[in-house]
């Protein structure tokens, strides 16, 4: 279990990098202008579509799938459904491309009008990119049913070092910019489907594929139930960006550089969990053992939660600090904008303990094969926040205001169901527990209060939240079952 998630932490600790790298030099050398603007557009629609249309819903699916049948089987079936969604998302991306004109009046409707008419042939061809990425998530779920957590963490890092290639000869080329961009993004997920599917070791024993038909309509079922539940949750940061752009130019790019900060923390501390231990819950449910279960899920929320507030109080208290060291040194950015990002950054941090609950109690649910209880959760959530935003909104700062207040919305909503469900156990021990980490988090949060280290910060802060963490971890050991 140590080894696993120390594998899939460093995998997505070095994607994150890598995309933490990306942001930088994007905005080092474009700034905050309707140029990054575009350039963050490029790059965050596919993944957009993809996560919306597909997201974890094809992991929480197929890992179910292929966890109840052998090997032969589950790769048989592996191999019929990188058949069947590669044709349909093939078919899906051509229609997107050839209304590509009103996939961005969706997405940027702020600037809409003052997009070139050329800008939309790079955007089509960077759509392109869709039907491998969705092909790489197939594949990424046959990995994790493997257990090769780390190849598949390896993702984003593939993806992130072809596109910053590009991006270094777009930027020294300039007038050619959005199209070395968009090549960028089409080869950068086709090299990261060719090394997932390499990986897999699917082309070393000769498999009747077509046999038997392995997609049956309860697979197809939860997947759309997948879909709509965990997809929904991918609204909320692209409606944010789409939203920002009515309040003036730039700033769809301040709000990505501030969202990517928070994303940081999520992917590499808190979802981790999600993708390590959704399998093994889908094994324990599977395998009728509801009391290692719900057990399991239990103690992992509470770490999730608390190791999410200890991430989310330097982000929230010293975001001034954190967005002078990573941009302040550019010439790009004004007084104005870095305040603008470090305020977005601190109101969009409060939402971290909220998405590592929510991302937890999706994938428990899902374990369980009840798709529809996170479908219900999210579909709320973000029709409370669409709502909101979209007509009691008058600022970036509000939109913000709505993102949080929906993710708490959702997040309640999953903690009634999970106890319903019987996903999550509360007992005297979890009560104690959870005083005793409450208890760590007022502390730490009286340091970020009272205490102020100048410079010294970031060494400050890694340290207050690495002994929260331990003391998390050791608060939690009497809740954890031991597995040989």
């Amino acid at each position: 279990m140590i080894l696993s998630f120390l594998s899939v932490s460093l995998g997505l600790i070095l994607g994150r990098l890598s995309g933490f790298f990306r942001e930088i030099f994007i905005a080092t050398n474009l700034g905050a202008t309707q140029q990054s603007d575009l350039v963050i557009l490029l790059l965050t629609t596919p993944d957009f579509l993809v996560n919306l249309l597909v997201g974890g819903a094809l992991s929480m699916a197929l890992i179910p799938e292929f966890k109840s049948l052998g090997t032969e089987k589950s790769k048989a079936l592996y191999v019929q459904v990188m058949m069947v969604v590669g044709l349909l998302f093939l078919f899906l991306t051509l229609l997107l491309s050839l209304n590509a004109n009103y996939l961005i009046s969706m997405l940027a409707p702020g600037i809409k009008d003052q997009i070139h008419l050329e800008y939309e042939k790079w955007f089509s061809l960077s759509l392109l990119s869709i039907p491998f990425t969705v092909l790489s998530g197939v594949t990424t779920a046959y990995l994790h049913y493997k257990n090769r957590f780390f190849v598949a963490s390896l993702g984003t890092l593939i993806f992130n070092l072809v596109v910053i290639i590009f991006l270094q000869m777009a930027v020294y080329n300039g007038k050619a910019l959005l199209l070395l961009v968009s090549i960028g993004i089409l080869l950068a997920s086709i090299t990261r489907l060719v090394v997932f599917v390499f990986n897999a070791d699917i082309f070393k024993v000769n498999i009747p594929i077509f046999r038997e038909n392995h997609i049956n309509v309860n697979l197809v079922s939860r997947y759309f139930h997948c879909i709509f539940s965990g997809g929904f949750f991918f609204i909320i940061p692209v409606a944010l960006r789409s939203l920002s752009s009515n309040y003036g130019d730039s700033e769809i790019s301040l709000i990505n550089y501030a969202t990517k900060l928070v994303e940081f923390p999520l992917g590499v501390l808190i979802t981790v969990f999600s993708i390590i231990f959704f399998p093994k819950l889908s094994k324990s449910y599977s395998e009728k053992n509801l009391v290692l279960f719900s057990n399991t899920t239990t103690t992992v929320l509470l770490l999730v939660v608390f190791v999410s507030i200890a991430s989310m109080f330097p982000l929230y208290f010293h975001s001034e600090y954190y967005i002078q060291v990573i941009f302040g040194h550019s010439d790009e950015f004004s007084r104005d904008d870095l305040g603008s990002i470090a305020l977005y950054l601190s109101l969009y941090a409060i939402s971290i303990p909220m998405q590592g609950a929510n991302s937890l109690l999706i994938a428990a649910l899902s374990a369980q094969r009840k798709t529809k209880l996170p479908l219900y959760a999210s579909l709320i959530s973000v029709i409370f926040f669409l709502i909101g935003a979209s007509y009691f909104s008058y600022s970036v700062i509000d939109v913000l205001i709505w993102v949080v207040l929906s993710y708490s919305l959702c997040m309640v909503f999953l903690l009634y169901f999970a106890a319903k469900s019987r996903t999550i156990k509360f007992s005297r021990h979890f009560n104690r527990v959870l005083v005793v980490n409450m208890l760590f988090s007022i502390f730490s949060c009286l340091y970020y209060v009272y205490f102020d280290f100048d410079h010294l910060t970031v060494f400050a802060d890694g340290f207050v939240f690495l002994l929260q963490s331990l003391l998390i971890l050791y608060s939690l050991k009497g809740l954890f079952l031991k597995e040989k």
